[in-house]
C-alpha cells in the first residue's frame, strides 16, 4: 500500500482499491499513453488527461480540471524535519531567464527583502522585465553590475532564506 497526501487529503493506494480520507473505493488504472489513462473508481470509468510538472499533476476529466500536489509518506517526513524549507534551499540562486542587459540593480549585498520586492530590471528585446524576490530573503552575493549584458541562465544573485 502506498500512502500519499493529495490536496491535503490522506490517500492510500493499493493494487485494487483507493482509500480517500477513510473511505474506500474499488480502483483500477490502465495507462493508455504518456498523457492519458483509463481509471475506474467505484465502478465508474473515466478517461484522464495527465499533465505533470515535478510533483504537481493537472488532471482533466471530462470538462473539469484538478490540480494535485502529490506527496509520498517519505516526502512528508522530510518536509516535517526541514520545516518545509526544502524548495527554498534548492532555489536560492536567481538566474537570468533570457539574454539581456541589466538596466537597474535595486539591491546590494546583505539587504533584507520581502517576497515580491524588485531585485533588478533586465532589458531584453526592448522590454524591461522586473526580477523579483521569490520569498523573504537576504542578498548573499551579487554576481552582476548595472549596464552589463547577461546570458540566459547566467547566475545573477544568490539569496539566503530568512
Amino acid at each position: 500500500m502506498t500512502k500519499y497526501l493529495i490536496n491535503n487529503k490522506k490517500v492510500n493506494l493499493d493494487t485494487d482499491s483507493i482509500n480517500i480520507d477513510g473511505k474506500s473505493f474499488p480502483f483500477e488504472y490502465e495507462k493508455l499513453s504518456e498523457n492519458f489513462a483509463s481509471v475506474k473508481i467505484n465502478n465508474k470509468n473515466y478517461i484522464v488527461n495527465i499533465e505533470q510538472e515535478g510533483d504537481n499533476l493537472r488532471l482533466r476529466i471530462k470538462n473539469e480540471v484538478y490540480n494535485i500536489t502529490c506527496k509520498s509518506e517519505t516526502d512528508l517526513i522530510k518536509e516535517r524535519l526541514t520545516g518545509g524549507r526544502n524548495h527554498r534551499k534548492i532555489n536560492n540562486d536567481i538566474k537570468s531567464p533570457m539574454p539581456g542587459a541589466i538596466v537597474k540593480l535595486n539591491v546590494k549585498e546583505n539587504d533584507e527583502l520581502k517576497q515580491g520586492d524588485v531585485l533588478l530590471v533586465l532589458e531584453a528585446m526592448k522590454m524591461e522585465n522586473e526580477i523579483k524576490a521569490p520569498f523573504d530573503c537576504r542578498i548573499k552575493k551579487i554576481f552582476i553590475e548595472e549596464k552589463k549584458n547577461v546570458d540566459k541562465n547566467q547566475l545573477l544573485i544568490s539569496l539566503e532564506c530568512k
